[in-house]
């Protein structure tokens, strides 16, 4: 409509990291806007999902052994723009001829331990830490519902629920145990997701998966 849009990034953190919550980040990032220019509205709040490969150079190539036909190009950081269509042209080549100067550096089976292992390791212990400490959290959360509006992680007959209690007064709970690798999620509020603090799978409150790696759904409870 010829208006002027102006995009605000900021706040960057792993999915289901809620301290602070999402809704701050958000206040944090208009705060921003507002006091570096002149802003009528915020017309759109939105957290993008990248992908982050421990040594920071994206998968471009061959998916795997077996897989001669299918390429993959992902693990961009945040850059899909640029990297998108640097991958692009290795992955055009390795198509057309089989192979490109840059296959080797961005092979998505390649192992470099120098470049991955401190960050291999550091990952890893952050999702040790979520598994272990919000398993054990969870055994002392009250059985309880939460104020209208709000959402928490509750617990029945010492399993985990993830239930939100919207602002028509209907309850809405599912499983808070994320299927990809039994970790347990947290509640979005901004954007009224669960999201899975280890490894970054997120769902709606009604428990349909949103993006992966989790594959299928939070299954709904009766409470």
């Amino acid at each position: 409509d010829g208006e002027e849009l102006l995009i605000v990034g900021g706040q960057g953190h792993d999915a289901g990291e809620n301290h602070p919550p999402t809704s701050e980040r958000y206040r944090r990032c208009e705060a921003f806007a507002r006091e570096h220019f002149d802003v009528a509205s915020v017309e759109y709040r939105w957290s993008t999902h990248d992908y982050y490969p421990v040594d920071k150079v994206p998968f471009v190539g061959r998916a795997g052994p077996g897989l001669e036909h299918v390429y993959v190009g992902t693990g961009f950081k945040g850059w899909g723009m640029s990297s998108g269509v640097a991958a692009g042209e290795i992955l055009s080549d390795l198509v057309l001829t089989g192979d490109s100067p840059y296959a080797d550096v961005f092979d998505p089976l390649r192992f470099e331990p120098g470049a991955s292992a401190r960050r291999f390791v550091e990952g890893n212990a952050k999702v040790a830490g979520h598994f272990v400490g919000d398993w054990a959290a969870s055994l002392l959360k009250a059985d309880d519902l939460p104020p209208s509006g709000e959402a928490k992680v509750t617990q029945r007959d010492g399993r985990p629920y993830g239930v939100y209690h919207d602002e028509d007064g209907d309850v809405h709970a599912v499983s808070a145990v994320c299927p990809h690798m039994k970790c347990l999620v947290k509640w979005n509020d901004a954007e009224r997701t669960w999201d899975c603090p280890c490894h970054g799978s997120r769902f709606d409150y009604d428990g349909e998966v949103i993006s992966g790696p989790a594959v299928e759904d939070l299954p709904k409870k009766e409470l």
